[in-house]
């Protein structure tokens, strides 16, 4: 696993044009992976680097330096094509029921991710039973994976960040616990995380706030970059 150095710009909210002024996860995230300097990196996975993205500001600045450790693993969770978003949004959904359970939309964003998956499942086994080893028109599947990405499943994951903004009762504890728990689905088919789950109890390295950068623990989400 890649250490974190002691060199990488101070984590503070929002997209940063230069690391001097500071950096959000993904853009040390992107530092580490060794690729240019972006807050959408090729090394993650785009619904986790929205997560990460919407964690990273909505934390408050006494409680994001505790999130630096997560920042190796972060740096090379690609996930799989077809099944990460859909598990990450029943993730988030399932964070925001337990902050709000009459919600609708959570609920329907589950059950929905969860018929992408069993798709998956099914056109995985008939293509071992059978001579055809894709579907008929192969170029259907990546345009509707990326569909969902960026549209149905990175909208749960903003959904899911204002219930915790409005519910928890602990903000920051949520948003760490709901990012470590994203982190642990995607790093699963690749390799285990022995960080993510310990965010809020193993030691934590040196990344302190950005001077003059604003608490976000206000029921406000910030809007997607």
């Amino acid at each position: 696993m890649t250490r974190l150095p002691d060199t990488l710009p101070v984590l503070a909210s929002g997209r940063h044009l230069d690391p001097i002024d500071g950096g959000c996860l993904m853009e040390l995230a992107s530092v580490l992976a060794g690729e240019r300097w972006s807050d959408s990196p090729r090394c993650t996975h785009p619904v986790l680097a929205a997560v990460a993205r919407l964690v990273n500001d909505a934390t408050s600045d006494q409680a994001r330096p505790r999130l630096a450790q997560l920042v190796p693993d972060l740096a090379g969770a690609v996930g799989d094509a077809r099944t990460t978003a859909p598990e990450l949004v029943i993730r988030c959904a399932q964070a925001a029921l337990r902050f709000e359970p009459a919600a609708v939309q959570p609920r329907r964003a589950a059950n929905r991710a969860a018929g992408r998956l069993a798709k998956v499942t099914r056109a995985s086994r008939a293509s071992r039973g059978s001579a055809r080893s894709g579907p008929r028109w192969p170029i259907l599947e990546p345009v509707g994976n990326w569909i969902y990405t960026y549209g149905p499943a990175t909208q749960t994951v903003a959904r899911t960040l204002d219930a915790i903004m409005r519910s928890a009762p602990d903000p920051d504890r949520a948003l760490a616990e709901l990012l470590a728990d994203c982190l642990a689905a995607t790093l699963r088919p690749c390799q285990p995380s022995r960080r993510s789950s310990s965010v809020w109890t193993s030691s934590t390295r040196r990344a302190g706030p950005s001077p003059g950068t604003p608490s976000a623990s206000s029921a406000v989400t910030p809007a997607l970059r």
